[in-house]
């Protein structure tokens, strides 16, 4: 295919996953082996060009692919148990740990004629915000139209509430872009460099060097716009608990080792943390509290437990049950004192390998709590906000069932995702039912 061997073609299988981590597929040992000769050039050959575009095609036929088999071909087969053509989906309520809905899966109902259906449903939560195509083939009946809104930024505004932080909620007072704020720590540049569109009245050139001043919302800024999604990368970090690690393969470049991206990524949390000192303090402030009653809890009381925090950071377990079992407890805790003794409260890699490696020849054998009571720091935080952003969100949704103002506007509540509402409601009643939702939504 357009001078490359089959065998190149065959490389990639753009239905894997791993195959598209990215625009540039992961590749084990003999593909890496492979390509490393391939591209091992000072002038990209023609074929090399045309592999790259071949790259860049079994991405884009791995992106339809998942939109074809997850909404198109289901979308049929949901909608021809109801005579009206609609589309039902089914929400978990406590589908997620934090108290997020969840949505797909198996279930039965039963339809208009009472016969009961077992279906595999579609998951609404993953609707693509970008893909206008798959959105816009859901349409509001004859004469009635989709009133949507969903809620500002609603996890930052949640953080800088529940941590105080005062930078947070200064950004916020005066209505700046948090991520552009988050970039401009990282980067230590000005807060406009990392805006995503250039600010009303700034001054540029055009391709032939004329001036022209820019308006509001008329020239994105591509630069500020790569900043800001970092800016954004660092909020999730920060939330979500991601370590310097995980930052670094985000922020990766093309042209960096990964020890330089993880650097990189290093500095800019110590710089964001510097300046966001109450956020900081909150995400400490979490895990102790945790480590203390075995929960976290939300701004509306959800409480969420996370027994692996309350783990001991080793535990020694017996290989072979045939000896004797006292003996072996001695043992046990001869080992986990040893441990103990260093002071660490962790053992490295190669200490841990070098204990096993005696502790095996009595039957025993240490395990390392570390990576389940590392998780359960990073989720302490995040249940909090993930956790209050979902009350916060149902409770909104009961507000709209019962608001009297919008059952005489005819207008229901059909849809849900994430931190979005939609409602239905007769044309005519557009303006008003949108006027009640915000309301709604800000009370």
């Amino acid at each position: 295919i357009g001078g490359i061997p089959l065998i190149l073609m065959k490389l990639i299988n753009p239905n894997h996953p791993k195959d598209n981590v990215s625009k540039c597929p992961s590749l084990d040992e003999k593909r890496i082996f492979l390509f490393k000769n391939l591209f091992n050039k000072d002038v990209i050959s023609p074929k090399i060009l045309t592999l790259l575009q071949t790259f860049a095609i079994k991405y884009e036929q791995r992106q339809y692919n998942k939109l074809i088999t997850t909404y198109l071909n289901s979308i049929p087969k949901l909608s021809k148990h109801w005579s009206d053509g609609k589309v039902r989906f089914h929400l978990n309520t406590y589908g997620a740990a934090t108290g997020r809905f969840s949505s797909g899966g198996g279930w039965k109902f039963l339809n208009e004629h009472d016969e009961q259906i077992t279906l595999q449903g579609m998951n609404q939560q993953n609707l693509p915000s970008k893909n206008h195509e798959i959105r816009l083939s859901f349409v509001a009946d004859e004469g009635r139209v989709f009133v949507s809104g969903d809620f500002s930024s609603q996890e930052p505004k949640i953080t800088a509430f529940v941590s105080q932080d005062e930078e947070m909620i200064k950004a916020f007072v005066e209505k700046k872009d948090i991520y552009a704020i988050i970039a401009q720590s990282a980067y230590g540049n000005r807060y406009e460099d990392n805006l995503e569109w250039y600010p009303a009245g700034t001054v540029l050139k055009d391709e032939n060097g004329n001036e022209y001043i820019c308006g509001e919302k008329t020239k994105i800024n591509e630069k500020g716009k790569k900043n800001r999604k970092v800016g954004k990368t660092i909020f999730l970090a920060i939330t979500y608990g991601m370590g310097a690690s995980s930052l670094a393969e985000i922020i990766k470049q093309d042209n960096e080792s990964r020890d330089e991206a993880l650097y990189r990524a290093n500095q800019m949390l110590v710089k964001v943390f510097e300046k966001f000192k109450g956020a900081y303090k909150a995400i400490q402030d979490s895990i102790i509290m945790c480590k203390k009653y075995g929960y976290v809890e939300g701004l509306y009381g959800r409480r969420r437990r996370l027994p692996d925090l309350m783990l001991p950071h080793y535990s020694a377990i017996i290989v072979n049950k045939h000896k004797l079992i006292g003996k072996e407890n001695e043992f046990a805790k001869e080992y986990l004192r040893r441990i103990s003794e260093t002071g660490k409260d962790f053992l490295t890699l190669d200490e841990l390998e070098k204990l096993n490696e005696e502790a095996l020849k009595n039957n025993i054998q240490i395990i390392s709590n570390e990576g389940l009571i590392r998780r359960a720091e990073r989720q302490c935080f995040n249940s909090i906000i993930q956790g209050s952003a979902a009350t916060m969100t149902k409770r909104t949704m009961i507000m709209i069932e019962n608001d009297r103002f919008l059952r005489q506007l005819d207008a229901h509540l059909i849809f849900q995702i994430h931190d979005e509402l939609l409602l239905d409601c007769p044309k005519e009643n557009e303006e008003k039912v949108a006027k009640r939702l915000q309301y709604l939504m800000e009370h």
